[in-house]
Formats: C-alpha cells, sequence, structure tokens
C-alpha cells in the first residue's frame, strides 16, 4: 500500500508560479533590446564634434602673435593653448597673444567647447618664431612706444573721482609713434585685442563682468608701436555709485509716474469685484417663540407689591454684524498706500 499520496496544488500558488515563469522568459526576450538601446545612446552621447582646422599663425611684431582658424557650427567658445597650456577662450575665431617674445619658437593648438561645456579635441599643432632683430630687421622692431609729454595716460570722464553711470568716457595719451592700444578692464587684457589708437573712446565699466554693482572700477590700457612693441601697462579708476532717485531725469520721473497710474487703475479695477459675504438667517423659532401649550398655562403668581417686583431685562437680540471681505480690507489698504506714494512723489517733483 503506498502511503504517499500527492496533494493538488492550491490554484493561488500555481497561478503565482505560472506569472514567475512568464517574466523570466520576457524579461530574457527584451533583455538583447534594452542593452542594444543603452549601447546606441551612449555611442550618441559620447561622439565628439570635429575640432578647429585651418589654425594659422602671422608674427605682427616682436611682442604679438595673431592666430587665425575655421569656425565649428557646434563650438559656444574655443580654448587657445600655448605650448600646451590654456592662454585664452575667445568666443571668435582669431586671437592676438601678445605674451609672446622675440627669439623663441612658440607651438599652438585650438579646441572647441559646444554649449553644454564638452570640448573637442585640439587641432593640429603650429609653429613660430618671432625674429630676434638679425638678418636686417629695424631697430625699431624692439623700441617700446615713446611717451607724450607727462607720461602715457588714461582718465576716466576726464579724471572724476565718481560717476552713477557705467558708460563712461576714456580720454587717452599715447606717444607719437603709437599705433594700436588695447584696453580691458581687467589687469592680464585677457578680453582684450589690439584697435586703432585714439584720443578718446566710450567705454562700459561693466564689460565683461557678470554684474554691475556699486564700487570702485579699474580701467587698463597699454600703447604700441607699429611693429607691435608694447608700452607699460596703465590704468585709471573710478568709483561707480547708483543714480538716487532724487537726482532722476524729469523724464524718467514721469515715467515712473505713469507706471504708477496705471497700477492705481489695476487696483481699482480689482476693487470693483467685491466679495461680499451673506449675512446668515436666524431661525424663526429664535425670532418669534413658540405658544405654550394651554395645558402647560401656570396659574398667575401672587401679585406682590410693585416695589417688590424685579423686571427682568429684557433679552435683545443683537443685531447680525455684516462680514467684511478681504476685498474691502485690501481696498482701504489700498488707499493708505496710494496717498503715502502721492505725498512722497509730490516732495520731489510736485505734479
Amino acid at each position: 500500500m503506498n502511503l504517499k499520496t500527492k496533494m493538488p496544488e492550491v490554484p493561488k500558488v500555481k497561478l503565482i508560479r505560472q506569472i514567475i515563469i512568464g517574466l523570466v522568459c520576457l524579461l530574457f526576450l527584451v533583455s538583447p533590446v534594452f542593452s542594444f538601446a543603452a549601447d546606441t545612446q551612449l555611442e550618441l552621447q559620447m561622439a565628439p564634434f570635429p575640432a578647429p582646422t585651418n589654425l594659422t599663425a602671422t608674427v605682427v611684431g616682436s611682442n604679438q602673435i595673431d592666430l587665425s582658424w575655421s569656425a565649428v557650427s557646434e563650438a559656444a567658445n574655443y580654448k587657445v593653448y600655448r605650448g600646451g597650456v590654456l592662454v585664452a577662450s575667445p568666443t571668435t575665431t582669431s586671437y592676438s597673444d601678445t605674451g609672446v617674445g622675440p627669439g623663441i619658437t612658440y607651438s599652438y593648438t585650438v579646441s572647441a567647447v559646444n554649449i553644454d561645456g564638452a570640448e573637442s579635441p585640439q587641432g593640429s599643432p603650429i609653429s613660430v618664431t618671432i625674429p630676434t632683430g638679425g638678418g636686417g630687421m629695424p631697430a625699431a622692431w624692439f623700441n617700446p612706444p615713446a611717451p607724450p609729454a607727462g607720461g602715457f595716460a588714461i582718465l576716466i570722464n576726464n579724471g572724476d573721482e565718481y560717476t552713477n553711470n557705467p558708460i563712461v568716457t576714456l580720454t587717452l595719451k599715447g606717444g607719437s609713434n603709437t599705433e594700436r592700444m588695447a584696453i580691458s578692464n581687467f589687469s592680464d587684457f585677457r578680453d582684450a585685442g589690439q584697435e586703432a589708437y585714439t584720443t578718446s573712446k566710450t567705454w562700459d565699466l561693466c564689460k565683461g563682468q557678470t554684474s554691475c554693482p556699486g564700487g570702485e572700477y579699474i580701467v587698463y590700457a597699454k600703447f604700441y608701436t607699429s611693429w607691435g612693441t608694447a608700452s607699460e601697462v596703465i590704468s585709471d579708476k573710478i568709483i561707480y555709485k547708483k543714480k538716487p532717485i532724487t537726482e532722476l531725469t524729469i523724464e524718467q520721473i514721469k515715467e515712473i509716474s505713469k507706471k504708477i497710474a496705471d497700477l492705481r487703475k489695476q487696483i481699482a479695477q480689482l476693487f470693483k469685484k467685491e466679495v461680499v459675504a451673506e449675512v446668515p438667517k436666524a431661525p424663526p423659532e429664535e425670532i418669534v417663540p413658540k405658544e405654550t401649550p394651554p395645558e402647560e398655562i401656570t396659574p398667575p403668581a401672587e401679585e406682590l407689591p410693585e416695589e417688590e417686583i424685579i423686571t427682568p431685562p429684557k433679552k435683545e437680540v443683537p443685531p447680525e454684524k455684516e462680514k467684511v471681505g478681504i476685498i474691502d480690507f485690501f481696498k482701504e489698504y489700498g488707499k493708505w498706500l496710494w496717498q503715502k506714494i502721492t505725498n512722497f512723489w509730490q516732495k520731489i517733483w510736485p505734479f
């Protein structure tokens, strides 16, 4: 007699086992698809954009080499390397390197950077050497520009100590053989290139800055001969103060007043839509007392002398208080605020 009896499977257990087997099979079927998609996405993300090409270098003077290259469509800016060291990050396809000297060979490479900050490979290098002056080079090649009477100078707003406008006027004094100049808000001239020399120039104190707060600002300048030899760096400083409200022009005050008037109209339109809270009605039984059933009427009490009778005060139903909406509150506050603003503006500019 076989005592081993096979127990029937519980339907729920059997169903769970079938679901697990199905999920395992499904996993084996779709895993190659996900693997392929992930590999494809990774390859797309890692695909580099091309490096700049056609890099050229031109010796402009004993202290300057001009570089140029072809643009890369995906580039937001470029990185210029001299001897493997980053020297500049221009946003254009050219750069003037003024930190060089004669008799030295320099090697340059350029890479591109996209808007995400990813950098392309560096392009083909180029080498250039500035001559030392031998072989018939004129002596003026190495001579710095001659200073004018009183020396090289730069003045901001004719030497003013303060300004309330970041746009200023520079007065520049170069020498008789000054041909070009460079101006920057940074002492290392990181964002500057050479330009034609002029004795006056409009300048932005906040150029190249991420913000423009009040404070002291310094502008740097240096001058060049036709051979590219630079003078010493000169500078001037000025304190930028934000223009106080009392110094606003009539046109600016009128513009502000117009904006305030428009705001007042908008507030008035808003206050026209008042929210009136509904006063709750009292139940009728609280206003008119119920009549006492006849059977519950008690006989009149024994009459007392008039002086001993104490008449209870009548219970007066207090009037329902009208609920004031929040719009009414802001309406009163708006009137008060407008009066304050009007008084303030009448002090600085009578209407």
